[in-house]
């Protein structure tokens, strides 16, 4: 299995925080808030990690991270010209990915974080006859988020993105886990109404057409993109 770190964006909703560097590499306790984010992939055994970043800081990530032997990593460079979404820097990742044979990729989001490990989710994904899935966890506020609607198997019946009446409190995380051919689904996304590859547009192309997997998430996990979850995520880090 390959890893796929997405570390785009501009960083406007923490500004001025991310006037002069990567909201990456803002602190979450002791560290960079990336480390976190690499430190799923060692505990995976995850290696080989290409990293999505757009150009505005890419000498201060590239000088904090080089080469990723400090972690154990073999870090791989992307650049995303353009803030066309998530699905956008996934698809920077291709070459990457399916120059591997047959191989898996585990995307992650550069500010979301997991103080559990995700070692099983992957040997779970691994056994699953299901080759796409997505991890989701309980939420007090699901409308805020990509809510997923589940059977009793956790079978995904239907993704909606910030509804105003979620179907579940299950909702999606910054972690997805795809086999390769999920590159032929992208080649029929396109863009939406804010000029952006979805990720969860892409999540219900491969719903409707190969099936999607729901792993469950049990532990702290937070996006760290905003004022108030960036303030959380170090709280709970702090305890």
């Amino acid at each position: 299995m390959r890893g796929v770190l997405l570390a785009g964006g501009v960083g406007n909703r923490l500004y001025p925080l991310t006037k002069v560097i990567n909201k990456h590499l803002l602190p979450v306790g002791d560290r960079p808030m990336i480390y976190w984010v690499l430190d799923k992939f060692v505990e995976c055994g995850i290696v080989d990690i290409a990293v999505v970043i757009g150009p505005e800081h890419v000498g201060q990530l590239v000088k904090q991270l080089g080469d990723g032997g400090e972690f154990g990593l073999r870090l791989t460079y992307k650049i995303q010209e353009q803030a066309d979404g998530v699905a956008g820097a996934l698809m920077l990742a291709e070459e990457f990915v399916t120059d591997c044979h047959d191989a898996n990729v585990m995307v992650l989001l550069g500010d979301n974080i997991f103080l559990n490990s995700l070692k099983q989710i992957k040997k779970d994904f691994e056994k699953n006859a299901c080759m796409f899935g997505i991890v989701g966890t309980k939420s007090n506020s699901p409308e805020r988020f990509g809510v997923v609607e589940l059977d009793e198997n956790f079978n995904i019946l239907s993704i909606e993105e910030k509804p105003n009446h979620p179907k579940s409190d299950i909702v999606q995380t910054g972690c997805y886990l795809y086999h390769h051919t999920v590159f032929d689904y992208m080649k029929d996304l396109d863009k939406s109404a804010r000029g952006e590859f979805e990720i969860t547009d892409l999540n219900n192309i491969l719903l409707e057409r190969a099936g999607l997997y729901c792993y469950s998430y049990d532990g702290f996990w937070s996006d760290a993109g905003t004022p108030e979850s960036y303030r959380l995520v170090n709280e709970v880090v702090r305890r």
